[in-house]
């Protein structure tokens, strides 16, 4: 799930860095899986609001990537929402760590999306 919003013509994204492998330390954006009985959208809201505290509906998201792959047995699917908040949402948006119990990722903060080049998993 992909967070951004325009700061004088600069696209930020909402990024916090891993606390676990693969990629521990790296920047990532907020993610999570499909909940059961739920839709890919209604799943990323959820994962969305508990990430950063802002409401989301499915109907804001918009799919920006789905992958798939894998071999007969062991076959995986990938699908990246994203979300663009306003002025009033984005500082909501950058409070505390995900999730909250045992977080995945510390140190929300917003990024200038050109300056993890190399450092974004």
């Amino acid at each position: 799930m992909f967070f951004f919003r325009k700061v004088g013509g600069k696209v930020l994204l909402l990024v916090g860095r891993r606390t676990k492998g693969p990629g521990e330390g790296m920047y990532a954006a907020i993610s999570g899986k499909k909940m059961e009985g739920k839709t890919e959208s209604e799943s990323a809201a959820w994962i969305g609001f508990h990430g950063t505290g802002v409401p989301l509906t499915a109907g804001r998201l918009y799919k920006v990537l789905e992958e798939r792959g894998g071999e007969e047995g062991r076959r995986w699917r990938s699908t990246d929402y994203a979300v663009y908040l306003n002025e009033d949402e984005a500082p909501v948006a950058r409070q505390g760590d995900w999730p909250r119990g045992n977080p995945l990722h510390k140190g929300l903060a917003w990024k200038e999306l050109s300056s993890l080049d190399g450092g974004f998993r």
